[in-house]
């Protein structure tokens, strides 16, 4: 998927560098509306703009003043709530167990911003659902649509459904015949089948997934 999205990258334009260090971020010498990045091996690139991708941080700050339990985020439960019953979190600050993965996690998604929310609002109103969600991100790139679903384990078997070459292509990832994480490129239907099976807790035949030419169903 990596070598997939670099080249999908730079097929549309995209510069991309792998393995560059950036020594210097410079103004223009000659055009004060321009920057120049000076890199370790002493070439440079003249730019209207740099946009810095460190990663976030979660605020914790409230909840730390409110005396909660914080160890990468907000540490809550299945329903959203903390060690304190009277202090709930929920979405990107949220460290909460998930199920599917079957360890504590905190997601960075607006699906998982939305549906933990959901569930924190109904144990804050005495209908107590845990939150069971598979984990779920999106993104569309060019004439891509491209979804990830659940885990994708290091020693997972892959069957690849379709061509990448093609951009259409769904790669589902299984544990003893189980789906246990999907990637989908152009392939909405797949993805969402997937999703019941994998709530389902079915087992599928690889043949079946790597045979294009019948529909799943």
């Amino acid at each position: 998927m990596s070598s997939f999205l670099l080249a999908l990258h730079r097929a549309n334009g995209v510069d991309v560098r792998l393995n560059a260090a950036l020594t210097k971020l410079d103004d223009h010498p000659n055009d004060a509306n321009r920057i120049r990045a000076t890199f370790g091996d002493g070439s440079t690139l003249d730019a209207d703009f740099a946009v810095a991708g460190i990663g976030l941080t979660p605020h914790t700050a409230l909840a730390e003043a409110a005396g909660v339990k914080v160890e990468d985020g907000i540490v809550v439960d299945h329903f959203g709530a903390t060690d304190d019953p009277r202090i709930f979190a929920c979405g990107d600050v949220a460290n909460h167990p998930s199920a599917w993965l079957k360890r504590r996690v905190r997601l960075e998604s607006w699906a998982n911003a939305q549906n933990q929310a959901i569930a924190a609002a109904k144990a804050l109103l005495g209908t107590f659902e845990p939150y069971t969600d598979i984990p779920w991100f999106w993104s569309d790139q060019y004439d891509v649509n491209l979804q990830i679903l659940g885990d994708i384990p290091a020693d997972a078997e892959l069957a690849v459904r379709g061509d990448l070459a093609a951009k259409r292509a769904t790669l589902f990832h299984l544990e003893d015949g189980a789906i246990r994480g999907v990637i989908a490129i152009n392939t909405p239907r797949e993805l969402k089948l997937a999703r019941k099976w994998m709530n389902q807790g079915l087992t599928i035949d690889l043949a079946t997934l790597t045979d294009a030419s019948t529909a799943l169903a």
